[in-house]
């Protein structure tokens, strides 16, 4: 047996709910409605969940399945490790109306729209059901520490597992809205270098600067290539894939202060080292700016795009799904009267009415500041065919643009927002992210 502790913060809201269900009652200005609050526990099969599925993201291809019995266990063997959670210090809270930095309203396609991207990011985590309203709880960032021991049946399982940890939460994180910058956990095993295979996998994801980030992922993934190899011609199409996968690394809105000497004494150069907003120490300073500026970023983008449910007012000209690309739900309902039901067809027959969005949120911290990662993982939008029944139960066929996704890699790239000239609080904004090489895994 092979034993490792590893040490992890919680860096964003982690909202990893178990069976525990709180009832009660609160009262509202427009009267008293029943409370549901799901409590937030560390669950252990949430983190199995969470490896399982990175392991089917990198592994990727055609033996997929047998691999993971191999690793996680079936019905017919055990799964090689085990994990167990040892709570160092957790704190918890119940979500509330959390706003970020407000950008405004501005009219995009003659419709007003809130540029809000915590708001936008953390839309669904309160709400309603009926007349229940519906509360989460969950744990602290900055605050909350813990540890996980990993009991594996050999070496080879132990360095997999870990290189499986490094990869879910240097990319992503845990329990609701983990593909939108919730549950991002730091990982305090700083500067540990594991052997694997006779290189040094660098299990950190805080990094002195960009060039340490760059060189920390290049190096990592050498090894994940060798543990994980990819089958060119058997890429499994049903899960999104590290194969032809883009990575996207931002510049914050406070790190491009060109033009301004930061070298010098003047009371600007004074001011803006005192506020952070150098070059030397650009990104954003807590995970509410953070998650701001990274759902703000895909606000703007899909703000262009028409809503989905518009494409089909017209029942007899249906056009493309594209919103949906992003893992929206494939139904729409206008009003009481018309209800427009779409369904989603692999190519094994099973009908869907969600695809598993490929666009992953993460942040990353660089220079004790936090920068975003946009990281796109491939999909085989081939695999799809979508259907819909119009009033008459008719049935009609509706095309997914696949190509949005390509469109907004372009986006993150652009820094040239010709759309937002004239809107006072973007002039001075960058949105610009850096592509970053995934060595191997990328086109």
């Amino acid at each position: 047996m092979e034993l490792k502790t590893i040490k992890f913060k919680v860096r964003t809201p982690l909202f990893l709910g178990g069976i525990s269900i709180d009832a009660g009652c609160e009262r509202t200005s427009r009267g008293v409605f029943p409370v549901s609050l799901t409590k937030a526990e560390l669950n252990v099969n949430a983190f199995k969940g969470v490896l399982r599925w990175w392991f089917r993201a990198i592994q990727g291809d055609s033996d997929i399945y047998e691999k993971e019995k191999q690793l996680f266990g079936s019905t017919e063997n055990a799964a090689s490790f085990k994990l167990k959670i040892t709570s160092s210090s957790i704190k918890k809270d119940i979500w509330r109306r959390t706003r970020g930095k407000r950008y405004g309203y501005y009219n995009v396609n003659d419709r007003p729209v809130n540029f809000d991207g915590l708001s936008y990011f953390a839309h669904n985590l309160k709400g309603r059901s009926g007349d229940t309203i519906l509360k989460k709880e969950f744990i602290k960032p900055d605050e909350s520490v813990f540890e996980i021991k990993i009991i594996a049946n050999n070496k080879n399982v132990l360095n997999k597992i870990l290189a499986l940890f490094w990869l879910a939460f240097q990319f992503g994180g845990i329990g609701a809205r983990s593909r939108r910058a919730f549950g991002n956990l730091e990982i305090l095993s700083d500067n540990e270098k594991l052997e694997i295979n006779g290189k040094k996998f660098i299990f950190k994801n805080s990094y002195k600067d960009e060039k340490d980030y760059q060189d920390t992922l290049k190096k990592n993934f050498e090894i994940l290539k060798s543990f994980f190899p990819l089958n060119e011609q058997n890429i499994h199409g049903t899960y999104p894939c590290f194969r032809n996968a883009r990575l996207f690394l931002s510049k914050p809105v406070n790190g491009d202060q060109t033009g301004v000497d930061t070298s010098s004494s003047s009371a600007m150069a004074l001011a803006l080292q005192k506020s952070g907003l150098t070059s030397n120490n650009s990104g954003e300073k807590n995970w509410k700016e953070a998650i701001g500026f990274a759902g703000v970023t895909m606000q703007f983008f899909r703000a262009l795009k028409e809503k989905d449910h518009s494409n089909f007012h017209n029942f007899n000209e249906l056009k493309e799904v594209e919103r949906a690309v992003f893992g929206l739900p494939l139904e729409f309902r206008f009003s009481n009267r018309h209800r427009l039901p779409i369904n989603v067809n692999h190519y094994d027959g099973d009908e869907v009415t969600r695809l598993s969005s490929p666009v992953w949120v993460s942040l990353t911290e660089i220079n004790n500041c936090y920068h975003i990662q946009y990281l796109i993982l491939n999909y085989d939008y081939s695999s799809l065919s979508v259907k819909a029944k119009i009033k008459d139960n008719n049935i009609k066929k509706i095309g997914i643009n696949t190509d949005i996704i390509g469109h907004f890699c372009t986006y993150l790239q652009d820094n040239k927002r010709n759309w937002i000239k004239g809107n006072p609080a973007f002039k001075e904004e960058n949105f610009k992210y850096n592509e970053i090489s995934l060595e191997g895994y990328s086109k």
